[in-house]
């Protein structure tokens, strides 16, 4: 309704999740770190 909702990142490292909460507009926050992602490991 607001489009606020939680977003958890998984890793690989020693802490293995962040989560945050009441993220405005998670569905575009989650989509940009999985761009950066993909470029950082060079598939961009």
């Amino acid at each position: 309704l607001f489009n606020y909702g939680d977003v958890t990142i998984q890793t690989a490292a020693e802490r293995r999740e962040f989560d945050f909460a009441s993220v405005p507009n998670p569905s575009r926050v989650a989509d940009i770190l999985s761009d950066l992602v993909k470029e950082i490991k060079g598939h961009v």
